[in-house]
């Protein structure tokens, strides 16, 4: 009956996004897809781009054909396929997707495709289908792909699970999560932190291969030498000088230099840097602060993109608008020679070419063609391929697939040029912007960083012909730079490719990291590296903040370094968020030092009061209130211990063990802190806190600096143990129904 309900609430889903479909592709409001809603694919256009979902079952070959349609044998049967479109809609229409997430969708096609082989409804899918599922995805993919199309599913069935489409709410869980396995243990947890943050030897290795390739400020600049390596080196200068979000965000900056201003500090003068940054997420345009070490390297990689981009520039000012005069064209390039083409009238896409020199001296355009390239005469009619395709810059291999536009009879040069702006237009589905997100763009003719076509070499081009020196934006940018810091299956790193191990990589992200994990260690406030990284909230600070637990206790104790002395008295959290502006909570016991907005407690449970145990708990020495809330608290754990019935069975019964061996370690870990709380030699305002790790409380002395760690003394094997515990009198229906109970 509940499977019913489910499923007629499922069927009620599709039939509204039917609905939606029909109504918000003819009325052009959901992203434009090309095919209608029964069809065995949809090409769905972005504003960053387009993606193809096929809708086929496990047995369709991993590589539809592009040409032909799917044989039905290797579509999902109509229920499923109706599950994968609701998908696919939903996280189209959520107005926080990105391309991202709208790429990650192609990975749930197998699971749906699982689930149909197995004949499985969606709402009777359970945590054994998953597991099910898992051990499929092992045996059939490769890899990363292993990890990815397991992430995907999860999420999925999060959806799923959300909007209660799944007959019971299980909890979502797969082997090959990171953050599982971190929780494993305390080794595992420093390796996962650790792949968060690069290596020393990566981060000097960028700095070395920056140092190589990237040419000094006025040396001569050539626009087709080292481009990718350079575009790679300059795009990390700014990554590890700023933690910016580099895929949403650094593909944004417009053309500028790097920005200074001179304050005065005392009788210092010192430099501040920065760039106009265009924020994500929810963050608004600011100004990005540069730090001063790096800001030399990072004002030579502004200046290289500034000069090596400004063709692409020039070209993109021309498709906007043909016929605009050749001074706004060019822009900064006026010192180009432009052979006696007036700067006040317009050109042809042939004489901008010539000017731009994105000919070669060989190309057989100016033997065949008279005046070409400053002064052709644009009636004239080219007859065989090669000369059509070297109008472009394309090489001759690429003449026996022109596009279908060229191949009409008795073209002139001048309804080429049309049909090649036309052609370009129509694959650059948002020019003249570039979209990082649905809602961040930036105009490419004022954009920092855009390519022609053939700067990049092998990156590859998003659409036939894109290798063309006359095309831009014919990659993804994004893509490049993150394929570039790791090698693939079939290419090479940047690392490789200057020398060093095979096994360096990194992320585009990694730098993030990086930077807020060492502006953490330097002591800067929350709020600082808040506004520095771009978040709305401080909270956000948590999942950037890899520093060792030790590290965290020493900011309690080290707020002040060097000159500067205070005394310190933080009681409470709003007091002790003043003095480090960190994030604190107060609690009945003390404060507590983690951002639970960012990651909400898992210490307390029905046994855990007071948060009492708890590492990230902070203790205040002369907190008297507190003080006398821990010892009620003892009174009531060492009575609940002395009274439980099923105590007379913690060596048989392995729920009353372990009920027992908590509240034993409760009491202990009270008896402990309160003998600290109660110390006269500790001074007031000091901080108590348990260090799990080791099994010791550390003092930290706020007034001297100083950090003591106590060791946690065991309570000896006689207190509080069964044999000084007299059972109570417990009638005999109450043993009868535990020795029952022991029997399962």
């Amino acid at each position: 009956m509940t499977i019913n309900y489910l499923e007629r609430k499922l069927s009620k889903l599709i039939e509204e996004n039917k609905k939606l479909f029909t109504e918000s592709y003819s009325k052009g409001v959901i992203y434009q897809i090309n095919e209608n809603y029964d069809s065995y694919k949809w090409k769905v256009n972005l504003k960053i781009g387009h993606m193809s979902f096929y809708f086929s079952n496990l047995l369709a070959p991993k590589q539809p054909p592009r040409n032909r349609p799917l044989e039905n044998k290797y579509l999902l049967g109509e229920y499923y396929c109706d599950i994968y479109k609701a998908y696919i809609i939903n996280t189209l229409l959520d107005p926080h997707t990105t391309k991202g997430k709208i790429r990650a969708v192609v990975n749930i096609r197998p699971f749906i495709g699982f689930i149909e082989q197995k004949n499985i409804l969606l709402s009777a899918v359970c945590s054994d289908s998953l597991f099910s599922y898992y051990d499929y995805v092992k045996h059939n993919y490769n890899g990363k792909s292993i990890i990815h199309h397991a992430q995907e599913a999860c999420k999925f069935l999060e959806w799923c699970n959300d909007n209660k489409y799944l007959q019971s709410k299980f909890k979502i869980y797969h082997p090959f999560s990171k953050e599982r396995k971190a929780s494993e243990s305390t080794a595992n947890a420093l390796a996962n932190r650790k792949k968060k943050l690069p290596e020393d030897d990566i981060v000097k290795a960028c700095g070395s291969i920056f140092n190589v390739v990237m040419p000094a400020i006025g040396d001569d600049t050539d626009l087709t030498t080292k481009v990718r390596d350079r575009f790679t080196a300059g795009l990390l200068s700014i990554a590890f000088a700023s933690p910016n979000r580099m895929q949403a965000e650094a593909f944004l900056i417009v053309i500028e230099k790097l920005k200074k201003k001179t304050v005065n500090i005392g009788d210092n003068a010192k430099n501040i840097y920065w760039i106009n940054w265009q924020g994500s997420k929810g963050y608004k345009d600011n100004r990005n602060h540069i730090l001063s070490q790096m800001a030399p390297y990072v004002d030579r990689s502004m200046r290289w993109f500034s000069d090596v981009c400004e063709p692409a520039r020039a070209l993109c000012r021309f498709y906007e608008n043909p016929n605009a005069p050749l001074s706004s064209i060019l822009g900064k390039l006026k010192y180009l020679d432009t052979h006696n083409l007036s700067l006040d009238n317009p050109v042809n896409i042939y004489q901008l070419g010539g000017i731009l020199e994105l000919y070669n001296g060989d190309n057989i355009c100016h033997k065949k063609i008279d005046g070409f390239p400053f002064n052709p005469d644009m009636s004239y009619i080219p007859t065989s391929n090669v000369l059509k395709s070297s109008l472009f810059g394309l090489l001759h291999r690429d003449s026996i697939r022109l596009p279908e536009s060229f191949r009409k009879e008795n073209l002139t040069l001048r309804d080429y040029e049309k049909y090649w702006i036309e052609y370009l237009l129509k694959n650059l589905k948002e020019f003249p912007y570039r979209y990082t997100t649905e809602t961040n763009k930036v105009r490419l003719s004022t954009a920092l960083i855009v390519f022609r076509g053939d700067q990049l070499g092998s990156a590859g081009s998003r659409f036939s012909f894109g290798g063309s020196p006359f095309s831009v934006e014919s990659c993804d940018l994004g893509e490049v730079f993150q394929k570039d810091l790791a090698r693939s299956n079939n290419g090479t790193s940047i690392f490789s490719r200057h020398g060093f191990s095979d096994i360096f990589r990194l992320t585009p992200h990694q730098p993030r990291h990086y930077l807020n994990t060492s502006a953490q260690e330097l002591r800067l406030s929350d709020t600082v590296i808040a506004h520095w990284s771009g978040r709305e909230s401080v909270n956000e600070n948590a999942v950037y903040d890899h520093t060792t637990e030790d590290q965290k206790h020493a900011r309690l104790s080290e707020i002040y370094q060097g000159d500067y002395t205070t005394s310190i008295n933080p009681i409470t959290a709003e007091e002790y968020e003043k003095q480090t502006g960190r994030c604190a909570t107060q609690m009945a016991t003390g404060i507590c030092v983690q951002p639970l907005h960012q990651s909400p407690c898992t210490h307390l449970s029905d046994c855990e009061e007071h948060c009492i145990g708890c590492h990230q708990s902070c203790h205040i020495k002369g907190d008297n209130n507190a003080l006398s809330l821990m010892k009620a608290d003892l009174k009531s754990q060492q009575l609940r211990l002395k009274q439980a019935p099923l105590l007379i069975h913690t060596d048989t019964n392995v729920i009353s063990k372990r009920w027992f061996d908590l509240h034993s370690k409760k009491v202990e870990m009270y008896i402990n802190l309160i003998d600290l709380m109660e110390d006269e030699k500790i001074p007031n305002g000091s901080i108590i806190r348990y260090e799990g790790s080791s099994n010791r409380l550390l003092i930290s002395d706020m007034r001297s600096n100083s950090i003591e760690y106590v060791p946690i003394k065991s309570l000896p094997s006689n207190i509080d143990t069964t044999k000084t515990i007299k059972p109570p009198e417990v009638d005999a229906d109450v043993l009868d129904m535990i020795n029952l109970l022991e029997k399962y």
